[in-house]
């Protein structure tokens, strides 16, 4: 599905992805993020263009993820932002 991809998305892309993923909607995912929701929708949607893959099933004010929006999500929630700001970096 998402393998065949080499090069990486730009990281807000993912972001947004993974806030509407964890929240489950583009409203709660604005909130979180202080942007717009058509920014975070916007952003999802040059997502799945990159992966060329439906990550969200779209409703009348309803989301839910796909199968492969799953997959995606359970990769990029290893890099939550919490805990990569408490890894130790070096400067040397």
């Amino acid at each position: 599905m998402l393998k065949g991809r080499k090069s990486l998305p730009p990281l807000d892309y993912l972001l947004a992805f993974q806030v509407t993923g964890k929240t489950g909607s583009f409203t709660s995912a604005s909130k979180e993020l202080n942007i717009s929701e058509s920014s975070i929708s916007r952003k999802v949607k040059l997502l799945e263009q990159h992966y060329g893959v439906q990550l969200f099933n779209r409703g009348h004010r309803s989301i839910s993820i796909t199968p492969e929006g799953f997959e995606l999500l359970s990769s990029v929630s290893l890099l939550d932002p919490v805990a990569v700001k408490k890894l130790p970096v070096s400067l040397s």
